[in-house]
């Protein structure tokens, strides 16, 4: 599994799946390569990341804050989390 993170995770996983991405010029190539799209954001106010991957197919987990919380509904677009409480477990 191939898990994108957008732009400030801080954490530890043990697992060499896991890319942490800045800002991208071209985003086509790892929407296609992702299995699954996090945004653990504690302010997003247009949650645009958000719309690019539902656009490409992608499932998303995103926290529960400005923009992703209008476009993420939780279990029926996305995966919704508390941002204050974010904790990622990747298992392989």
């Amino acid at each position: 599994m191939t898990v994108f993170c957008y732009l400030g995770f801080q954490g530890r996983c043990g697992s060499s799946d896991l890319t942490i991405l800045d800002m991208q010029p071209k985003v086509f190539p790892y929407y296609m390569a992702a299995d699954i799209v996090l945004m653990p954001s504690v302010k997003e106010p247009f949650g645009i990341v958000t719309c690019e991957a539902m656009a490409f197919s992608r499932p998303v987990i995103g926290s529960d804050v400005g923009g992703i919380s209008e476009v993420v509904v939780h279990r029926q677009t996305g995966e919704q989390v508390y941002s204050k409480t974010f904790l990622l477990k990747v298992t392989v």
